[in-house]
């Protein structure tokens, strides 16, 4: 079996040091099968998917019901 080194992304720098300054959500969007998903499982413990209808609940419901479903997280992406 061959590991593949992983490669080293400008979306992920970005995004971490959005995260890092502003401490904020960051919403990540483009085209399919460029890295989005990989990235952000990367740097953040919390990932949540547009596309699954629980999530998009979760973000439609507001800012402090997502404080309230995640309150120990320093940062959650979508």
């Amino acid at each position: 079996m061959v590991l593949m080194k992983e490669r080293r992304r400008l979306y992920t720098e970005i995004l971490t040091d959005h995260l890092q300054r502003y401490r904020q959500m960051a919403l990540v969007s483009g085209p399919r099968q460029v890295g989005k998903t990989t990235a952000c499982r990367s740097i953040s413990d919390t990932y949540l998917n547009w596309d699954n209808i629980d999530d998009r609940r979760r973000l439609l419901r507001g800012p402090a019901a997502m404080a309230e479903a995640f309150p120990s997280q320093t940062s959650v992406v979508w």
